[in-house]
């Protein structure tokens, strides 16, 4: 089951403190798209942005595991 502790895990293990570029634009919002982040035993598939380029809202559209 994918959580918000589960989500917030796999953010602090593997993209906390770098810089990542937007991988598209989705209207006036810069969306993320990482592929293949593991966490545990799995990788996974994350879509995110931030509201209003602020880093005070961090939405994720997508999180569920790939293999």
């Amino acid at each position: 089951m994918i959580t918000n502790e589960l989500i917030l895990n796999i953010f602090e293990e593997n993209l906390n403190g770098e810089r990542r570029e937007p991988t598209k634009i989705h209207e006036k919002r810069e969306v993320f798209v990482e592929e293949n982040v593991p966490y545990g035993d799995k990788d996974y598939l994350l879509v995110f942005w931030f509201e209003d380029n602020s880093s005070d809202w961090l939405w994720v559209r997508n999180c569920y595991p790939i293999s």
